[in-house]
């Protein structure tokens, strides 16, 4: 039998996941097979679900493990924190960008509504 078939046909389904399948699968088929796919990267990476938990899409750190090796993990940590302060830049400047869209619209609004006055009082 080949290895990877081996993989396969161990997995261990639990009842929630049972349910999920067939009720997706009944229901919605994409919703099945997502449920397939999720499995089958799940028993990949050694039971580790593919998808990043919820907080760990909040801060980068929540979704990883320690690798063993304090160098790496310590490079690993700093990479981390860097990246996570890029974001905090990226979103501070979404903000202000947002900001200024704001006050150009209005700026564009005050102008129109300025002519709109100027051309009623000439009627």
């Amino acid at each position: 039998m080949h290895a990877h078939a081996a993989a396969v046909t161990s997995w261990r389904w639990r009842p929630a996941e049972l349910i999920a399948l067939v009720v997706g699968l009944l229901a919605f088929p994409p919703i099945g097979l997502a449920v397939l796919v999720w499995k089958y990267f799940k028993e990949k990476n050694g039971g580790v679900s593919p998808w990043p938990r919820r907080g760990a899409l909040r801060g980068w750190q929540g979704g990883f493990a320690s690798s063993g090796n304090s160098a790496f993990d310590a490079h690993k940590r700093s990479t981390l924190d860097r990246l996570e302060e890029e974001r905090r830049k990226l979103v501070e400047e979404e903000r202000a960008f947002a900001a200024f869209l704001t006050e150009l619209k209005q700026a564009k609004d005050r102008e129109e509504f300025d002519r709109f006055m100027t051309a009623r009082g000439r009627i």
